[in-house]
């Protein structure tokens, strides 16, 4: 198999497979070419082109569609594999597993959906779980913050008026602002717990920001709302703020998905 992923490379890249030096440099990319092929079977189900019990094309449609060999297509169907996403059925072919079954917090998945800016049934179930935890959290990080949490907190803030429209910028910084709330109110479980879908948490903010008009300029004011809060020590307005922050999520809806190719 390892041969014929190194032709495949060679193919792709015009070297010739006679070529030592270049096969050298070359035994990086089948690796390369693998996970191409695993964004674009993850993107096409994520997407909506494959649905739960659909069947995937045949290896050999596979190959013709995307221009590679069945041992590149076979990999690559092993790896959507482990992530709970397909099942190979004997004399059947291979089929989209159901969502509960998928590993929707592996970042090859988050990747496909952060890439394609899609907002559907997860990600609006992250930003509900965000509700449900960050608003107490808040009220715990006014009552329980030190110099060093607000610090901070302030920091970011700052920076966040600094970044102008960069997107990926401010979602990094709206991470961490919020990770900085979450720590300041000293409840280690829950910190290692958002921890854990941190990577969710970013590709949620960064479809967030782009789904609404004046998304950085308005998410900058709610975040210096509830910094203002935290710092005045008052509960109550840290709630307050916080909840304001991400009222507008429950309002969400998963769009009409897409008509799959013909």
């Amino acid at each position: 198999m390892t041969r014929t992923l190194l032709r495949d490379a060679g193919r792709e890249s015009g070297v010739s497979g006679t070529d030592t030096s270049a096969q050298r440099f070359s035994s990086v990319a089948p690796e390369t070419l693998s996970r191409r092929i695993v964004r674009e079977l993850i993107g096409r189900i994520v997407q909506g082109h494959f649905r739960p019990g659909d069947l995937l094309p045949t290896e050999e449609e596979l190959c013709h569609q995307l221009g590679v060999s069945r041992s590149v297509v076979r990999e690559a169907t092993k790896a959507v594999t482990i992530l709970g996403m397909v099942q190979s059925r004997q004399g059947r072919g291979t089929e989209v597993q159901p969502y509960d079954s998928w590993n929707e917090f592996a970042p090859e998945v988050i990747e496909a959906r952060r890439e394609r800016n899609q907002v559907d049934e997860f990600l609006i179930h992250l930003l509900e779980l965000r509700r449900i935890v960050e608003v107490e959290a808040a009220g715990l990080a006014a009552a329980r913050a030190g110099d060093a949490d607000r610090e901070a907190m302030r920091s970011m803030v700052e920076e966040m008026r600094r970044v102008g429209e960069d997107v990926e910028a401010f979602a990094r910084l709206d991470v961490a602002f919020h990770d900085a709330v979450i720590a300041a109110t000293g409840n280690r479980p829950l910190r290692n717990l958002l921890r854990t879908i941190e990577p969710a948490l970013l590709a949620a903010r960064t479809v967030s920001l782009t789904s609404r008009r004046s998304g950085i300029a308005r998410s900058t004011r709610e975040h210096r709302a509830i910094f203002r809060a935290i710092v005045e020590g008052s509960g109550e307005r840290a709630r307050s703020a916080m909840a304001r922050h991400l009222s507008w999520t429950a309002n969400l809806s998963i769009p009409p998905q897409p008509t799959p190719d013909a």
